[in-house]
């Protein structure tokens, strides 16, 4: 290896008086990097010096009330995260109630800080996922007191309107335990009214730490259990205990109220899993199907080719093409020949139904003429000459470029291409634009 590449070996060799020179320099010009070098000389001090330096710094920016716009957000959620790092890779292994204070600190301030930003929420509510994950591993190691900790999470979810505490009991539910969970239910008793329905999800949760289906499912209303998310996440626990055709039953119940046509990710993995503990293979296997020649899905067709006896997949997945080949839904087939894959079969079905491509599907065609530009250029130029067709028929000015460099691949395409069965070659399909949209000066410049 170079001595020259940026590694932990070639920075020894340095030196640390060349070492120390170098991040003077840095600290000079960046406060960030001189922030946290001052951090970590300080927590060579110990764990309980790097969190209280820490505890300032969160002190600081709770009292911070400028709004930060998208150039500022950047550089402060990264010392926000330099912060949740130092916590856990430092102050956590030496001092876990120190960190878990730390950690509860920075939530805490979290509100204040969405309503100081601009822009790059996701980028803050990722570090508030980050936080609460945290809280759920360092608080065994804390010794937390459970009914203490109980009023305290029960206090936050309270006043929590901005998500700052989301799921902060299922986070939290081992060092809750028994008792924790206990005392929080008691803490909710005697809420009604609006809070009503927050009660009942945090009773969920509570029922989730507890392992307790009754319970979870008993927070649900019967029209709750007819959605098929609901249905499916019940489900799922009524199967960790081993109640499958509880689980079976409401799935069922569930489906029947699904709009037909529309599929459910939850739901479907939620009932294939419950067919197949039950050992159900023909109705799985049906249910596979049916699947398949509804929306050609891969995976309901991998999973129903998998069950069958050797050759008989075979020629089952022979059958699926050729009812794909078929299917009324051109767009649709296409995506199946090419997630399968087989780009022999999309060429296929690009040729014999190239009239019926629908232009408007640039998301679809351009990644399909990429991929059957090589082995299939035939193809690849008609899924290209539908693009452009639709936009110059349709005047979509916004497109123009993307046509002009569509129509450019076709001609290079044509250089290596000898037959076009009967669909036109590219000087005839180019005299047909310069006829039909001769006066599209704005495309031409674009082609030119």
């Amino acid at each position: 290896m170079s001595r020259k590449t940026v590694n932990a070996k070639n920075l020894e060799a340095l030196g640390t008086e060349r070492l120390a020179a170098l991040m003077l320099e840095l600290c000079a010009g960046h406060s960030e990097v001189k922030r946290r070098v001052r951090l970590e000389l300080v927590h060579a001090a110990g764990a309980g010096a790097l969190a209280h330096e820490i505890r300032k710094r969160l002190a600081t920016v709770g009292r911070s009330r400028g709004r930060l716009d998208w150039s500022k957000c950047k550089a402060y959620l990264a010392d926000l995260a330099t912060q949740l790092d130092l916590i856990s890779d430092r102050v956590a292994r030496e001092a876990p109630v120190e960190a878990f204070e730390l950690v509860w600190q920075f939530l805490a301030l979290s509100p204040s800080v969405f309503d100081r930003l601009e822009d790059r929420h996701d980028a803050l509510d990722a570090l508030c996922d980050t936080a609460r994950e945290m809280l759920g591993e360092i608080a065994p190691r804390a010794g937390m007191d459970p009914e203490g900790l109980a009023d305290r999470v029960f206090e936050a979810i309270s006043e929590d309107d901005a998500g700052a505490w989301s799921e902060l009991i299922l986070h939290l539910g081992p060092a809750l335990g028994e008792a924790g969970c206990l005392r929080m239910l008691d803490r909710m008793a005697g809420l009604a009214g609006p809070s009503a329905r927050r009660v009942s999800l945090w009773r969920r949760q509570i029922a989730d730490v507890r392992g307790d289906v009754d319970a979870y499912l008993a927070e649900l209303r019967p029209e709750d259990l007819q959605r098929p998310g609901a249905a499916a996440g019940a489900a799922e626990r009524l199967m960790e205990a081993g109640r499958f055709e509880a689980a079976l039953k409401l799935l069922e119940d569930a489906r029947g109220n699904m709009p037909a046509g529309v599929g459910h990710v939850e739901w479907d993995a939620a009932y294939v899993a419950v067919l197949e503990a039950l050992g159900h293979v023909e109705a799985l296997q049906a249910y596979c199907w049916s699947c398949f020649t509804t929306d050609l899905s891969v995976p309901h067709l991998r999973d129903h080719l998998k069950r069958l006896p050797d050759f008989d997949d075979i020629e089952q997945e022979d059958a699926a093409k050729a009812l794909a080949l078929r299917h009324p839904d051109l767009e649709l087939a296409l995506v199946f020949f090419l997630e399968w894959p087989d780009l022999a079969m999309a060429a296929q079905l690009v040729l014999s139904r190239a009239e019926d491509l629908d232009g408007d599907r640039y998301d679809l065609l351009s990644p399909a003429a990429d991929a059957l530009e090589a082995e299939h250029p035939l193809a690849s130029i008609l899924c290209r000459r539908a693009m452009i067709l639709w936009t110059l028929q349709r005047e979509r000015a916004s497109r123009y470029g993307y046509a002009a460099r569509h129509l450019r691949t076709c001609e290079h395409v044509d250089a290596v291409l000898a037959d076009y069965e009967g669909h036109g070659d590219h000087a005839a399909f180019l005299r047909t634009l310069r006829h039909a949209h001769g006066r599209k000066q704005a495309f031409w410049r674009r082609v030119k």
